[in-house]
């Protein structure tokens, strides 16, 4: 049998417009979007430190407005309290008006025919509520568009997101 998805991808492009009101703007027109599941395969923030407080905002309020979100966990090879970064998106996922519904997404990689974390990605570690919000998927080597409209091998945790994305939209399909 031929299960046929009835997904549709949303793209919204951020980048170009430089600082993190650039975010906020996508966060609200994917709050908008007929999406069920939004993908972000990128980091939220400019500086590289904590979410900016109107991020913060946009994606409690991109979760209020019904949407599961998943967010690439990075590819520093660090504990998700490693940084001020990833610790601000665990603290988001547990904050109440997330209603769970946020995930983050790590890399795996496959040697030899054994699954472990890729040595890039980021994960949650001993922290048990960094490890609630956390899954993998295949994120090294994986088959991509590359500039130019040409394919080749990428690999991180920009990777993942999307495959937990399609996943997840499987599931909610089938139930």
């Amino acid at each position: 049998m031929l299960f046929r998805s009835k997904a549709e991808i949303i793209p919204i492009k951020v980048m170009g417009f430089g600082g993190d009101q650039t975010f906020v703007k996508a966060l609200q027109l994917a709050a908008k979007s007929s999406a069920r599941v939004v993908n972000i395969s990128l980091r939220l923030s400019h500086t590289g430190q904590s979410l900016n407080p109107n991020v913060y905002k946009a994606l409690i309020d991109l979760a209020q407005s019904g949407k599961l979100i998943v967010i690439a966990a990075g590819n520093e090879g660090i504990p998700l309290i490693g940084n001020a970064y990833t610790t601000s998106l665990v603290e988001l996922a547990h904050d109440p008006r997330m209603q769970g519904r946020l995930i983050l997404a790590g890399a795996s990689s496959y040697t030899n025919g054994k699954e472990t974390f890729a040595k890039f990605s980021n994960f949650p570690s001993n922290d048990f509520a960094a490890q609630r919000v956390f899954i993998t998927a295949p994120g090294e080597d994986i088959h991509s568009t590359l500039t130019g409209g040409h394919f080749g091998e990428k690999s991180g945790t920009s990777m993942s997101a999307p495959m937990v994305v399609g996943a997840l939209c499987l599931l909610m399909e089938a139930f």
